[in-house]
């Protein structure tokens, strides 16, 4: 089976989401407190860390060869290079925890696919 794309992923995510969650009917409050743009960027790391961890549970078993070497998680390093800024990377539109959120989804729904 042919990996997705990031965007594929995302949208293929959100499709089993709303599958099982249903239709968002509004945005979910946070009693009342402004969430801060670092908050949120905490917020997006944590997210996508818990999503490679479902993703990627044991490195010495990951479809990922990438993830057998030294038994460390590569996508648990690209993850920690993201939040500690890539030097060089091209600016985007993106917060890097939002970015980071992305790919996590991407390697999560990928992982599933048995691809």
């Amino acid at each position: 089976m042919q990996k997705l794309t990031v965007d594929e992923a995302v949208a293929e995510f959100y499709k089993i989401l709303e599958a099982e969650l249903g239709q968002p009917t509004a945005a979910p409050s946070r009693a009342g407190a402004a969430e801060t743009p670092a908050e949120a960027e905490a917020r997006y790391f944590r997210l996508a860390e818990d999503l490679l961890r479902l993703a990627c549970p044991d490195p010495a078993r990951c479809t990922d060869p990438r993830c057998r070497r030294r038994g460390l998680c590569r996508h648990f390093a690209d993850l920690r290079a993201r939040q500690q800024g890539r030097p060089g990377q091209p600016a985007t539109r993106r917060t890097p925890g939002a970015a980071a959120l992305r790919h996590a989804i991407c390697v999560l729904m990928n992982s599933n696919s048995g691809a």
